[in-house]
């Protein structure tokens, strides 16, 4: 049966593993990102570790199997991420060369680009940012909704006004969910869909 919890931090390891069994437009990025922590250190970590309160799992037998991670305000959230979060990786992770196009590159470049607040969103209308993923086992069971849903009361409660978020264009799937859910399109950046929801 699955379940819905608030995170812990004993479930950190399963986050990061489920960041990258989930970490190529919903594929498994094993086979192509070597080390199994580099994906989760943008998309799951500093989430988990500095708004720990905004973060919920999904559980299947006694195994966490999906989760949504979030932030209440994506400015102040950028500031903390260069102060406390993305420095030390940068040291720990050199800048790969400009002809290094693998997709483990890609995602060193991410952490050294940083999580730079969207210019082509209404950021005071939106100020809410998260990262939602779900293992194959607990797809199509409703669990994204129940995600979602547990995550909005919890923004709600704290007066947010709206979330967003960027999906590639390429995860066709997440994009169809987004539009079944109710999102709005904001903006159509290259190579990726920016959505919106008003709480």
């Amino acid at each position: 049966m699955l379940t819905l919890r608030p995170y812990h931090p004993s479930d950190l390891p399963a986050l990061y593993r489920i960041c990258q069994a989930t970490g190529l437009n919903g594929k498994d990025a094993a086979g192509v990102v070597p080390d199994p922590d580099l994906i989760g250190h943008s998309y799951v970590g500093p989430y988990a570790t500095l708004e720990p309160e905004r973060c919920y799992v999904t559980v299947l037998a006694n195994e966490v199997v999906g989760y949504v991670l979030s932030t209440a305000d994506c400015v102040r959230f950028h500031h903390r991420c260069e102060s406390f979060w993305f420095p030390p990786l940068r040291c720990r992770y050199p800048l790969p060369t400009a002809d290094d196009d693998t997709p483990a590159a890609k995602f060193v470049r991410t952490i050294h680009r940083g999580h730079v607040p969207s210019t082509n969103i209404d950021l005071c209308q939106y100020p809410a940012n998260f990262h939602i993923d779900v293992l194959p086992e607990a797809q199509r069971k409703g669990m994204g909704r129940r995600l979602l849903s547990e995550l909005f009361a919890n923004l709600r409660r704290s007066n947010i006004p709206g979330v967003h978020l960027y999906a590639a264009r390429a995860n066709s799937d997440a994009i169809k969910f987004y539009e079944r859910m109710g999102f709005r399109r904001l903006d159509d950046a290259e190579g990726a869909v920016g959505f919106g929801f008003v709480l």
